[in-house]
């Protein structure tokens, strides 16, 4: 164990999210465990890939990032981006500039709550990464709200797609060059296809959608 992850027990009683053993952040065991279970597929035949399974120590480090101010793991977590944006097809033959990385938008409320806003964080530091690695994108805060939906905890993928029925819209002009859609969590698919729904209707291409985890929920 390093000396600052002795320190760090001693004086903040600081702990690795996934398995608890005192230190800053993902330990050395777990980081490689963020990866997990990453795949692609689609929802609602949109092209979606995702950095791991929800399951894994993907699920504490999001739930410690976004709920308890552990912005430390907000790196990590963005250093998977530009793989899970590898898995959308036709997105690295296009040439340069690719596409706009567009993050589905945060309710005000969460965002002065968490202090951040993290999927906007997530995209603007995963574009960044992308980029020197040979995809040429650029995040883009194109998508807001037309009013604020309800929460979603609990819903069913009807309940939830009803909840979202509307609820964002596209707020820039149409984009030159395709879209891809980022959501930190994949759950029903509900979001992401209305993010899909009002791109499209603001003119954008949307060539698909990336995430950190992919959840399955009830239908």
């Amino acid at each position: 164990m390093r000396a600052v992850d002795y320190l760090a027990d001693l004086v903040l009683g600081a702990q690795c999210p996934g398995c608890r053993s005192p230190g800053l952040g993902l330990c050395a065991e777990c980081l490689p465990l963020l990866r997990a279970g990453a795949g692609a597929g689609a929802v609602g035949g949109l092209p979606l890939a995702w950095a791991a399974d929800y399951r894994t120590v993907m699920r504490a480090a999001l739930i410690h990032a976004k709920e308890r101010h552990a912005l430390g793991l907000i790196p990590p977590l963005a250093r998977l981006i530009p793989d899970a944006l590898a898995e959308i097809p036709g997105l690295a033959a296009r040439p340069p500039p690719v596409a706009l990385l567009v993050p589905v938008p945060t309710a005000w409320a969460h965002i002065v709550e968490r202090g951040i806003d993290f999927t906007w964080e997530l995209g603007r530091r995963g574009a960044k990464l992308a980029a020197r690695q040979g995809l040429s994108l650029r995040a883009v805060r194109a998508l807001g709200f037309t009013r604020r939906p309800a929460d979603q905890a609990g819903l069913s993928a009807a309940e939830r797609r009803e909840n979202l029925r509307g609820a964002f819209r596209w707020r820039a002009p149409a984009p030159s060059v395709p879209v891809v859609l980022l959501d930190d969590v994949v759950t029903t698919g509900a979001t992401i296809l209305e993010a899909r729904r009002a791109a499209q209707a603001g003119g954008a291409q949307v060539l698909g959608a990336v995430s950190l985890a992919r959840r399955l929920s009830r239908a």
